[in-house]
């Protein structure tokens, strides 16, 4: 970026990225973190079906990030991070601006091939949070028209 002239930031301040740091690997351990915002997709995998990943702030470190070159990182207390929606996640769906500790809790048999994943989803007691507001990208795997309530339509 070329320089601007004349520019003064304000002291204190420092540039913002939108850039996530790395994404959660729920094998690799717990994460701690505050959600902000869902951006739903049509999954690489079936575009019928949606993908949903979850951005938000790392309240403490978090060590078992993986970053676009699935190499390890570390992320820092307050780096934006994204976490991969899963079914066995769905009672982090009123959580947005909570701090959340998240981890994985073994699997369920559903009958299908593969058993679904269970996860622990701790929040403060007493806590009041809302839905996470969702960007939804979708094409292909978006509800009919006339679907209500666009988070309860996907597995979120």
């Amino acid at each position: 970026m070329a320089d601007t002239p004349n520019v003064q930031v304000p002291k204190g301040y420092e540039e913002s990225t939108s850039d996530l740091v790395g994404f959660w690997n729920p094998e690799e351990g717990p994460i701690h973190f505050i959600p902000k915002i869902a951006r739903l997709f049509d999954s690489s995998i079936d575009a019928s079906k949606p993908s949903c990943l979850i951005m938000g702030e790392l309240v403490d470190d978090c060590p078992n990030l993986i970053n676009g070159d699935k190499e390890k990182v570390l992320g820092r207390k307050g780096d934006e991070v994204g976490v991969w929606y899963k079914p066995g996640m769905r009672a982090i769906k009123r959580k947005a601006g909570l701090k959340c500790y998240v981890y994985a809790n073994g699997e369920l048999d559903t009958g299908k091939p593969n058993a679904m994943q269970m996860f622990s989803v701790n929040a403060p007691k007493n806590g009041q949070g809302m839905n996470i507001p969702a960007e939804d990208m979708r094409k292909l795997s978006k509800p009919q028209a006339g679907s209500e309530g666009m988070l309860d339509e996907i597995p979120f």
